[in-house]
């Protein structure tokens, strides 16, 4: 009998650890998910600040100025809309996570110099202070789209 109480004290205790790395996993996966609509949100809201403040501090500094300059230009000069079509967590190591996401960038007004677009894109986050801050991305595949969303071309 004591055997068996030993035993089954220990799957119990196997499979409490187990659910609770996999409950810590997706609330990272759901904190990561966030960040990438705080994201959106920030540049929806064309909120400079905050968008800027997504970016983390390991970022290439080069990348980091001109992601600025880029998106000091576009808040002035498009009305833009991102939205988030797919979101996939690839790893996370620790303070380190690697997502790709699909999304959708639609200007909403008549200025000809963006492209609407669809990408999909490979971020690498890191955490700092609690919070997940984009750290580099890769583009992986660009489409242009209508305003309805429809794929009309490719992107270079």
């Amino acid at each position: 009998m004591t055997k068996q109480i030993r035993r089954l004290s220990i799957v119990l205790i196997l499979m409490l650890l187990f659910l609770s790395a996999a409950c810590g996993k997706s609330s990272e996966e759901a904190a990561l998910k966030q960040t990438v609509e705080d994201n959106f949100q920030a540049m929806n809201d064309k909120d400079l600040t905050k968008y800027m403040s997504m970016l983390s501090k390991d970022a290439d500094p080069n990348v980091i100025t001109q992601t600025e300059s880029t998106m000091k230009n576009a808040f002035e000069n498009f009305d833009l809309h991102a939205t988030l079509k797919r979101f996939k967590v690839i790893s996370i190591d620790g303070d380190t996570a690697v997502i790709e996401v699909e999304q959708d960038t639609i200007n909403s007004n008549d200025n000809p110099q963006f492209k609407n677009n669809r990408i999909i894109a490979e971020h690498t986050l890191k955490k700092e202070d609690g919070q997940w801050k984009f750290k580099s991305t890769v583009i992986r595949s660009a489409k242009q789209i209508d305003k309805s969303g429809n794929v009309i071309g490719e992107l270079q």
